[in-house]
């Protein structure tokens, strides 16, 4: 049995045995090996587990990859200020009243008992403490998440969790400081994860009252994306486990010869610069389609001003641009999937920019891949605002962003390209603010760039690595940290059984 079937056998053995006692699950596997596709095959084949999980992320990006929401939003918390009490009738008056509380011994179909998180690399550790303190609260249960189940998917070896944004300290920074320390970001170094080893170390001691609380750990091994190019996934491995004794296997290019192809790079000035200068060298003058931005409230009205709260949360969790610079002969990347017509990283060339016969704007689009044309019409991304109706089961409130599903291709910042595959990529490592060639400056960030693509015939690199670009000086600490983690998970889940 593949290690996706015994994924998929452990994470259904709920909902096909009976068997709850498999409480904390983690399901992680590097770039590539069918973290997401495992995901969607469960949810597509057992709509008891669909109906019954909550699907989160970190992020608006890894959350959409997933068809899922992003954890602030479920929980109603501002990413400024994440430690504020909430009140089990505010967790009520969310979508939390849909928790089966662990207790009951009849579990309803129609409530929630598992919570999903992807990309849990990202998840910083007074994120996940949030977490659990809230199922507690919801549940009405001590128990680690309020004893629910917990489904943690991911690579550790991934982007980590950000520490501070963009240089500034909000409230919820000050606090994680202050009370965590800026060496313990990842979510392991929670309280709750301590509290779990706790209860794990106790039940393999005799102390069986905590059985709900065991950890299971599954490694995922067989390569998808990189499946026809086993000596590209080797070299991708190596540079994982920070092993830098192929790094000329990356071969070198001229980031001034590689205009055709998309540029992958660590800085967000640099992408915008490299859309800014490709865009103005073409003769057709750009045209900006503003995106727009509505809420429609549970009675059918549509405000078309919207408060703080929805433009905060338009902002992080939609990727399409709130303006859409573009020309004829731009070159664009779908960042939807639109059926057999155009998938998120589909590439193509824009050949015009046109009216419908309602008059209403559209792109015609020639992807590259296949030369084919196509209309593109605005897509309407659609988000509940955490004001739910807990006896209608309704949301109050429901944000709408209507855009183009395309961004500018010629570059983009390694983690707006987390999730997506793409055909071809330059890494660049020009530092635009700075003028000159930089790093990567985070964890395992070189690793996720190298990795979107599929073929290594397809990629190359502004420089020649060398170890700093595999391992950041700052970040060993960081790798130290996540190789003892996965050793300890792996005896602590051995030992379990």
């Amino acid at each position: 049995m593949s290690f996706i079937e015994q994924a998929k056998k452990l994470i259904l053995s709920a909902e096909v045995n009976g068997d709850y006692s498999k409480k904390i699950i983690f399901i992680h596997g590097a770039a590539g090996t069918g973290k997401s596709y495992l995901l969607k095959q469960i949810r597509k084949e057992n709509k008891q587990f669909e109906s019954r999980s909550y699907f989160l992320a970190p992020t608006g990006i890894a959350a959409h990859n997933i068809d899922g929401r992003t954890i602030h939003s479920l929980f109603s918390l501002k990413p400024s200020n994440i430690h504020k009490k909430k009140t089990l009738q505010e967790l009520q008056n969310l979508e939390l009243k849909e928790f089966t509380k662990p207790k009951e011994t009849i579990r309803s179909p129609l409530l929630k008992d598992t919570i999903v998180i992807d990309e849990i690399s990202m998840v910083r550790a007074d994120l996940f403490d949030k977490i659990s303190e809230l199922c507690k609260i919801a549940c009405g249960n001590t128990l680690p998440f309020g004893g629910l189940r917990i489904i943690l998917i991911g690579d550790m070896y991934q982007l980590p969790p950000v520490v501070i944004n963009n240089g500034t300290l909000s409230f919820t920074d000050r606090i994680f400081l202050e009370n965590y320390g800026k060496q313990n970001a990842f979510f392991f170094k929670s309280r709750v994860w301590s509290d779990i080893i706790a209860f794990n170390n106790k039940n393999n001691s005799g102390y069986t009252a905590v059985n709900d609380m065991k950890i299971t750990f599954i490694e995922l091994t067989e390569q998808f994306r990189q499946k026809n190019d086993v000596d590209f996934f080797k070299n991708l491995d190596s540079i994982r486990n920070n092993d830098c004794s192929n790094l000329d296997y990356f071969k070198t290019e001229d980031r001034n010869l590689c205009s055709t192809i998309p540029f992958l790079t660590f800085y967000k000035q640099t992408a915008q610069e490299k859309n800014e200068i490709e865009l103005k060298r073409l003769t057709k003058t750009p045209m900006t389609f503003k995106a727009k931005k509505t809420i429609k409230i549970s009675n059918g009205a549509i405000l078309d001003t919207i408060g703080t709260k929805g433009e905060n949360l338009f902002t992080d969790n939609i990727r399409a641009e709130e303006d859409l610079k573009i020309a004829i002969n731009a070159k664009v990347m779908f960042i939807e999937n639109n059926g057999n017509e155009y998938q998120n990283g589909t590439l193509g060339i824009v050949k015009a920019i046109n009216k419908n016969n309602l008059n209403e704007d559209i792109i015609i689009v020639q992807k590259l891949d296949n030369g084919k044309e196509i209309i593109v019409n605005k897509y309407v991304w659609k988000q509940n605002i955490a004001e739910y109706d807990a006896v209608k089961k309704i949301w109050k409130k429901e944000a709408i962003f209507e855009q183009f599903p395309l961004i500018l291709a010629y570059a983009m910042t390694v983690h707006k390209a987390q999730g997506s595959t793409l055909e071809s990529a330059f890494i660049d490592f020009y530092h635009a603010k700075q003028q000159k060639i930089g790093r990567p400056f985070d964890f395992g960030q070189l690793y996720v760039a190298l990795s979107r693509v599929k073929n290594s015939k397809n990629i190359s690199v502004g420089k020649e690595l060398d170890t700093f670009d595999v391992l950041p000086k700052q970040c060993v600490g960081d790798k130290e940290q996540v190789d003892n983690f996965i050793k300890q998970l792996k005896i602590t889940s051995l030992r379990n059984g």
